[in-house]
């Protein structure tokens, strides 16, 4: 009796291995595609993760964001389990785009599996992304409520614009280079089909949104960054903008700058009465 306890013990133990041998060396599978995984190593494999999902710009794969020697120290210095999905083909199937794949159904679906993986913690799982990846994040905020917050680095919405968020109210901070000439804040025409539109636009649309005025009500200086803040918005959501000098790219210390508003979010979020 105590063999055949011992074996069920084993089975079950090799099921909880099993269940999460995919995520860093092997990618995970779901409907639709694949993604990567990768804990904190300082993680006890009980604690809740904050959880990162963080989207790939255009032309790049999650294998290659996870060699990112930069974003993967950065995540798991701050405890922060990364997830990277994996754009079917070299872009995201966001506002502006028609693909194959649904990519917000995959999303769901990628949800899903690092929830049947991993202990999320719930209050600090968040949308990250750059570039093409970023515009995928505003679509999400805009569209779709799976994320408590969201992170965009050099990628606004996509021509056409919205005309509303179906998904509002949401929290939003957004990275972006004065020197970016790959996606300028005016926006940009790729060819007669697609066009990245203008931060200052896209903006416009959000503070709409959640209910904040067109002007930001505080500026800040923090470095060399201008952050440019809508915090009295109807909603009790915030919106920040982040303008540094460089071009298309990720500012250094921008992931412990998001992970401290992600912080501030949850905290002001769990602060609100219960919805009834």
């Amino acid at each position: 009796m105590r063999l055949l306890s011992l074996l069920f013990l084993m089975a079950q133990m090799g099921r909880a291995v099993a269940g999460v041998v995919c995520g860093a060396e092997e990618p995970c599978t779901v409907e639709g595609g694949i993604y990567l995984a990768s804990p904190p190593s300082g993680w006890n494999g009980r604690d809740p993760l904050p959880t990162v999902v963080f989207y790939h710009g255009y032309g790049n794969t999650a294998a290659q964001m996870l060699k990112n020697r930069s974003l993967r120290q950065a995540f798991d210095r701050l405890g922060i389990l990364l997830v990277l999905p994996q754009a079917d083909g070299k872009a995201w199937g966001h506002q502006g785009r028609q693909f194959r794949r649904d990519d917000f159904a995959y999303t769901q679906a990628v949800l899903a599996d690092v929830r049947a993986r991993f202990p999320v913690d719930e209050a600090h799982l968040f949308a990250a992304g750059f570039s093409d990846g970023g515009s995928m994040v505003w679509d999400l905020a805009c569209r779709a409520r799976l994320f408590k917050a969201y992170v965009a680095l050099s990628g606004p919405f996509w021509d056409p614009l919205p005309p509303y968020c179906p998904a509002a109210p949401f929290d939003l901070l957004h990275f972006h280079g004065l020197s970016d000439n790959v996606v300028p804040l005016e926006g940009q025409r790729y060819n007669k089909d697609e066009m990245i539109e203008g931060l200052f636009r896209s903006f416009a649309i959000i503070t709409d949104a959640n209910g904040c005025k067109p002007a930001p009500d505080t500026f800040a200086t923090v470095g060399d960054w201008v952050v440019r803040s809508w915090t009295r918005c109807q909603s009790g959501t915030r919106l920040d903008m982040v303008l540094h000098k460089g071009g298309h790219e990720m500012p250094p210390d921008w992931a412990d700058f998001a992970w401290r508003w992600v912080q501030d979010r949850a905290r002001v979020a769990s602060a609100r009465p219960a919805a009834k």
